[in-house]
């Protein structure tokens, strides 16, 4: 059991990280774009209790739009759509992690 649990955090947090290097690499109008929606459904995850909307479900509503396959091949799109939830659940559930990268990603610039 604590392997399955260790693998799974270890797992999080690469993804995490390989997640906020991603995030440096956008142009700043999309990252501020994406930071405001997130900050917005984070808004609306605190409010689940009276809404039912969890990040969870929130993540089955938008990843597939926000985070698109490479082709529009059909087949891929449903292939993908679970990575693409967990990416953004993880992004919701962390986006003060998430957002700060604007501090990190002005650094990279300036050095």
């Amino acid at each position: 059991m604590f392997k399955g649990f260790a693998f799974e955090f270890l797992t999080e947090i690469k993804l995490s990280l390989c997640l906020r290097l991603q995030l440096h690499e956008l142009p700043d109008h999309h990252f501020e774009t994406l930071k405001f929606l997130l900050l917005h459904l984070k808004k609306v995850v605190e409010h689940s209790t009276a809404n039912k909307m969890e990040a969870r479900n929130l993540a089955i509503i938008f990843g597939p739009t926000l985070v698109r396959t490479a082709d529009d091949n059909m087949v891929t799109m449903v292939t993908d759509m679970a990575h693409q939830c967990q990416i953004i659940e993880l992004l919701i559930s962390h986006v003060s992690w998430s957002v700060s990268v604007s501090q990190f990603r002005y650094k990279f610039i300036v050095v």
